[in-house]
């Protein structure tokens, strides 16, 4: 500011002699500079008046707090579509002249960067005040828009950085865009056609595949109708023909007893007349008595043998109509079990899980039954009862920092049934009045003011909940800020020994449900493309209270998938072959990194498992590096 007025004042020399009228007129050391500006901006046309107003608002940034600073950008961010680039140039060389802004050459001239030549021209021209306060919400999202084009811009306009949603719409607003912002936000409309015509193309052909379906099961349908006709005639033949057989059996065996009949007749008959012509013979007739007698015999015996065949066929005939009767039942069974069979499905048929915990349900009564709820933030703590368990896995797919499987055992606790939530933790920066540097000395958090994949918002200090993510995990979360969390409720942070008891109980299973592989109804998991984040983020989390299939022994959600959550332990690579016994929190620093357990909704499978181990730096450097995209927490206490 003094730089300034004296450059003024010499301006204003007189034969070379600065002199008290001139200050005077200048207004002083606090009024040169606003006097300037005004009557730059005044000796302008009310279209360059625009311009000017424009400009100065790009170039100004708004800081962590309420202040201003001013920002440096290339020429060509301030040329906006549909105004005259010689208009911008006229009004970047008035101010460049008057001092209030100034170049630094840049490859080529739309490369020059343009900047408030003092940062004190935001602060003390009321002018410039005054349309600040107007806009302070439009110009930090105007900014975050700029900085988003310029990051697409220099990373080879990666789709996957281009807005969507909400966040499009908001930009579509505004008006005073340049080139690149007007390219930007064309390609996120272009981008949002496209995905729209995928999600068409896919409706159509999911529709396809429908009518496809029905045909194919109406087919089936046809052809089971045939089916059933065809069964029922063999059915029906073979029914006539057993009544055929019945009758030919039945005609016959009457024929045969007919025959027997009259030979045995005809017998008697002779008999009678060889007895009256040989009546004087006794001994003659008396043999002819005797041989009709043993004649009539046979014929009777024929005739019951005749008889006898007539049942045994009747008898058969009968079975052959059962045996028919029963076919027809069977088919009618097959028919109607083809009918109602429902199509098969493809998937892989998983091992039996591990031996069940001795009595689930009962530490699952005693962890409800001795829940408390935590005053400060409402938060549901279920009570853990105590055990000796093996930490760690030897297993092929353990990790060296896994080995060597050793018995622990875990005090009684108590430990959070959810994770923390997005509102939760807004209400707790906002009860503390920040979040940098707040949490022993270091950002609790990150925001969208840095970065998109957030759910917690910063309106000029006061933190809430992105609309519809209040329920959801909290993520981005430094181990200070779960720390400083836990502590603010009278709580801790849960020891890594703790946290695999919760998630494993006394039976060793590999995931919090048991021994079945992650499925989309036990954890939020497998997002591992990074290119895809940016189109995925909105639908990543899930309420902290939902999978209720994916509960641990305890009845504990979300141990799984969702968001990593930080634990007590400094990480050591090698604490495990020191076999430790006792559920203490390592307390040694080797590696400078703080464990993180769970795996997160950008994690593989894998990394699910209840015995795996990952770890972070307790401190968020840098989060272009995306590091705690999925870090979260819950906090536990002491059983008594």
């Amino acid at each position: 500011l003094l730089q300034f007025t004296l450059l003024q004042l010499w301006d204003e020399r007189e034969r070379n002699r600065v002199t008290w009228e001139a200050y005077r007129r200048l207004g002083g050391v606090t009024q040169a500079l606003a006097n300037t500006a005004d009557n730059l901006y005044l000796s302008l046309l009310p279209e360059e008046q625009l311009t000017v107003k424009r400009i100065l608002l790009r170039l100004v940034r708004p800081s962590a707090g309420l202040e201003f600073t001013r920002a440096r950008i290339p020429r060509r961010m301030l040329y906006e579509a549909g105004e005259a680039p010689d208009r911008v140039d006229r009004a970047l060389d008035r101010l460049i002249e008057a001092r209030l802004i100034q170049s630094a050459p840049g490859v080529t001239r739309d490369d020059d960067q343009i900047e408030v030549a003092h940062e004190a021209l935001v602060r003390n021209w009321p002018r410039l005040v005054e349309w600040l306060e107007d806009e302070r919400v439009n110009l930090r999202h105007r900014l975050r828009l700029s900085r988003l084009a310029e990051d697409w811009d220099a990373r080879d306009r990666d789709e996957s950085m281009l807005l969507r949603g909400a966040m499009l719409q908001e930009a579509e607003q505004y008006q005073d865009l340049s080139p690149l912002e007007k390219e930007f936000i064309d390609a996120g409309k272009q981008l949002a056609h496209k995905e729209e015509r995928e999600k068409e193309a896919a409706r159509q052909r999911e529709l396809a595949q429908a009518r496809q379906l029905a045909a194919e099961q109406q087919k089936a349908a046809s052809r089971l109708r045939w089916l059933s006709i065809a069964l029922f005639a063999i059915v029906g033949i073979s029914i006539v023909t057993g009544a055929l057989l019945l009758r030919q059996e039945r005609t016959r065996s009457t024929a045969l007893a007919a025959i027997a009949t009259a030979n045995a007749e005809k017998i008697i008959q002779q008999t009678e007349n060889a007895r009256l012509a040989q009546e004087s013979t006794a001994q003659a007739a008396e043999s002819e008595v005797n041989i009709a007698t043993a004649t009539a015999a046979a014929a009777q015996a024929q005739a019951v043998a005749t008889e006898r065949y007539m049942v045994n066929s009747e008898a058969t005939t009968t079975a052959v109509y059962a045996t028919s009767t029963a076919v027809q039942m069977e088919a009618q069974s097959t028919a109607t079990a083809i009918a109602q069979t429902p199509a098969a499905t493809s998937g892989s048929i998983l091992g039996s899980g591990p031996t069940a915990t001795p009595n689930p349900e009962e530490l699952k009564s005693i962890a409800d039954i001795n829940a408390v709820i935590r005053p400060g933030d409402n938060m549901r703590m279920l009570f853990i009862t105590g055990g000796t368990f093996n930490m760690g896995s030897n297993a092929r797919n353990a990790e060296t920092d896994e080995r060597p499987s050793h018995t622990v055992t875990v005090p009684d606790f108590f430990i959070d049934q959810f994770e923390v939530s997005v509102q939760q933790y807004a209400d707790f920066l906002n009860k503390q009045d920040g979040n940098r540097g707040a949490c022993d000395g270091f950002d609790c958090a990150k925001s969208q003011v840095d970065t998109i994949f957030s759910n917690l918002l910063n309106n000029f200090g006061i933190y809430e909940a992105r609309p519809g993510t209040e329920s959801y995990p909290i993520n981005w979360i430094s181990w200070y800020g779960a720390n400083a969390y836990c502590q603010a409720m009278g709580m801790r942070l849960p020891t890594e020994a703790e946290w695999e008891y919760a998630a494993r109980g006394l039976d060793g299973r590999p995931y919090p449900w048991g021994s079945d592989e992650p499925t989309e109804k036990t954890a939020v998991f497998g997002y591992t493309e990074r290119r895809q984040w940016a189109r995925e983020f909105d639908n990543a989390f899930l309420p902290v209270n939902a999978l209720p299939d994916g509960r641990s022994p305890f009845g504990v959600y979300g141990m799984a998938g969702g968001v990593s959550e930080w634990v007590q332990d400094w990480y050591n690579p090698n604490y495990y072959k020191e076999l430790p016994r006792d559920a203490a929190a390592n307390e040694e620093r080797v590696t400078g990194n703080r464990v993180v357990r769970g795996g997160n909704w950008t994690s593989p499978a894998a990394d699910l498992l209840t015995y795996r181990r990952d770890a972070l730096p307790p401190i968020i450097e840098n989060p272009e590096e995306f590091l705690y995209i999925g870090a979260g927490f819950r906090c536990a206490d002491d059983a008594n």
